[in-house]
């Protein structure tokens, strides 16, 4: 099996996320989304390799921040208003989930859905668009 990095696994969780949806581009609010998950029994194996600094007032995981650098510098994740990040259509389509097991790959769906229905103050938002759509709409 190829090994997995904390960046397959951000890039995994957003590219789960419906084409248009957006996520506050607050990085402590989405580290701490990660960081609380991590935290999670059922979630552990998932995030065993990531390393969080708790230090200060926001959990802060070097990897989320490079992995969320690099989704959006290569155009995966949008920039929205300088305020929100979106997920585009490429990232949906192309994301990691080849690289996980059958087992992981349902941990990562909840994972996902955690994020989307904006628990743990991660603020998320549907496009107007997306009950129209065929997407699942709050």
């Amino acid at each position: 099996m190829i090994p997995k990095i904390p960046s397959d696994v951000v890039f995994c969780v957003f590219g789960l996320l419906d084409a248009g949806t957006r996520v506050r581009a607050s990085k402590p609010e989405i580290m701490a989304f990660f960081y609380a998950m991590s935290k999670k029994e059922r979630f552990k194996k998932i995030f065993k390799d990531f390393i969080f600094d708790t230090r200060d007032y926001s959990p802060y995981c070097e990897q989320v921040d490079s992995a969320l650098s690099n989704l959006h510098a290569c155009s995966m994740l949008s920039m929205i208003d300088l305020k929100d990040y979106e997920v585009t259509s490429a990232l949906t389509r192309v994301h990691s989930l080849g690289l996980f097991n059958k087992k992981e790959k349902k941990l990562l769906k909840e994972v996902a859905l955690e994020l989307e229905v904006g628990k743990n103050d991660v603020k998320v938002y549907k496009p107007s668009w997306h009950k129209n759509y065929g997407g699942k709409g709050k």
